[in-house]
């Protein structure tokens, strides 16, 4: 798989990024492990997944997935200003949102930090 710079920033992503919004609904935590062995081994680095994803569960499969793989072989991209904590989607871009997302996503994740960090939607 090839590999890009994402401009200027020193960060070289996978051109092709796996995506997780399923896992924890559609995709359990088993097939989640053959998408992401045979997306490794097809060359990606790059993982895309977000605080409100499943609420929750795509970080959490993703951090027990990634737990036994060497950190800086990835680049982790997460995104913060969606959640459903009331059953609904609630749209929050507010420092304190942002930053309660971001911790929780780290927890999740296991990692201390993330490589791309993006705000999920504008308000």
């Amino acid at each position: 798989m090839h590999s890009r710079p994402l401009g200027r920033s020193g960060l070289t992503v996978s051109t092709l990024s796996l995506g997780t919004m399923n896992w924890g609904t559609q995709v359990d935590e088993d097939d989640a492990r053959q998408l992401l062995d045979d997306y490794l081994d097809a060359g990606g680095t790059t993982i895309d997944t977000a605080y409100g994803y499943a609420d929750g569960a795509s970080e959490t499969i993703i951090g027990s997935l990634t737990a036994d793989l060497r950190r800086e072989d990835l680049v982790l991209v997460g995104k913060a200003g969606i959640s459903r904590r009331t059953g609904e989607r609630v749209v929050d871009t507010s420092r304190r949102a942002l930053l309660d997302q971001l911790d929780a996503s780290l927890g999740r994740l296991g990692t201390d930090h993330l490589d791309l960090w993006l705000v999920h939607t504008w308000s």
